[in-house]
């Protein structure tokens, strides 16, 4: 068996760019509209710090914001993986 190592810089890239999909493409229906993530959880924060939504409000935003975190840096990992397998087996020569 093979060991591949993580590109770290591909990694980051790569939980970057799920995190910005995710929050564009989860659409929540918020008031009878499809709301995407990204625009919901800005709203959210912006409703906290203009003193709209109550303190109560905090933990529920922070878990959203964490689990939509965590769920970006568990994906990206996976995609540079398979990334990083794939180049490394078309980058040498079949003998």
């Amino acid at each position: 068996m093979r060991s591949y190592k993580s590109k770290r810089l591909l990694w980051c890239t790569a939980s970057l760019t799920v995190f910005v999909t995710i929050g564009f493409v989860v659409e929540f229906d918020t008031k009878g509209v499809n709301t995407p993530f990204a625009i919901l959880a800005l709203d959210w924060i912006r409703s906290l710090l203009s003193g709209q939504e109550p303190l109560s409000f905090v933990p529920v935003v922070t878990g959203w914001l964490l689990a939509w975190a965590a769920v970006s840096v568990v994906l990206g990992w996976f995609l540079q993986a398979v990334i990083v397998i794939l180049a490394s087996e078309h980058g040498k020569p079949s003998v």
